[in-house]
């Protein structure tokens, strides 16, 4: 199939989903700064390694849903002839790889979770038009992001444990996401369409996006608790809060839409937790932020 350079590239960042892209690095960050890792290269590294794992998994999405997209969404890559199957699912086997072998031999990361990560990326993309139930296999995706890098960042020589605020972290993003994915499994219908067959787990997924404002005060668990702390814990909580009320809104009105402020929202609560552990990952995550919006403006989100 003949192609211009800056033609393939264009279909390489839309399979790619390249526009969410930082709110996995986000994600990199909050788990390895929660665990008490430092500025390193080694972090870089591991942001690299998580999105090759990104990247990987977003384009098997759409191997995996090639005869579904040539009836609902004929103008996505593969159905639309930009680019061979075969070529995709080689770039896939690419980066999943590679993804893997950074993270856990350059990076330090959890062998065990590397595997983990890769089974739940596969594991979604494989049930996703199969089990509805599947949005929580989207959610521990996020969630082992955060527990890989937690792998990573901890200096020391026994196996890696979680702490306490690390997991909760976890859950809540699994949560969200999960709440989040069930928007996204309606958005080629319109709002009416979904409220009409699942009126139910829309409410559920309004209900779970709303847990990022537990994101600070998981991480503010150990500072003091003096003014300062208080005032900066109900600064973040507002801040998220204003964002879960704007996103819930833009779902009343386009599904497509929320289902992209809710995924850049993901850099807004994690800079909100950072916050309290590290200022400069903080506002690293909210450029992240701005990025996500803007690159969304640029190449769909979904």
């Amino acid at each position: 199939m003949a192609s211009t350079i800056p033609g393939l590239f264009r279909t390489l960042l839309d399979l790619g989903r390249v526009s969410n892209l930082p709110t996995v690095w986000t994600n990199v960050l909050l788990g390895w700064f929660v665990s008490g890792g430092p500025w390193s290269v080694e972090l870089g590294f591991l942001i690299i390694a998580v999105s090759f794992l990104y990247i990987g998994g977003m384009m098997m999405n759409d191997v995996v849903d090639a005869e579904w997209d040539r009836e609902h969404a004929p103008d996505r890559p593969i159905p639309s002839g930009r680019i061979r199957k075969q070529d995709v699912e080689k770039t896939v086997l690419g980066l999943v790889v590679a993804g893997g072998f950074v993270a856990h031999s350059v990076a330090g990361a959890s062998l065990y979770l590397c595997i983990a990560l890769t089974l739940a990326i596969g594991l979604y993309n494989w049930l996703h038009k199969r089990w509805a139930g599947s949005v929580l296999i989207m959610g521990a995706c996020r969630a082992l992001v955060i527990l890989l890098a937690a792998s990573a960042a901890p200096l020391q020589e026994v196996r890696f444990a979680p702490s306490t605020t690390i997991v909760l972290l976890a859950c809540a993003s699994l949560l969200y996401i999960a709440g989040l994915t069930l928007f996204a499994r309606y958005e080629h219908l319109s709002r009416d369409e979904a409220q009409h067959g699942a009126k139910w787990k829309l409410r559920l997924g309004g209900l779970l996006l709303t847990l990022p404002v537990l994101y600070p005060l998981f991480t503010s668990r150990s500072l003091p608790g003096d003014a300062l702390t208080y005032a900066s814990i109900g600064i973040a909580v507002i801040a998220i809060w204003a964002w879960i009320s704007k996103v819930r809104r833009t779902f009343r009105e386009a599904i497509p839409q929320g289902v992209s402020l809710a995924l850049a929202g993901i850099c807004l609560y994690d800079a909100a937790a950072l916050f309290f552990v590290d200022r400069l990952a903080s506002g690293l995550a909210l450029g992240c932020f701005g990025l996500t919006l803007l690159l969304q403006k640029k190449i769909s989100a979904t």
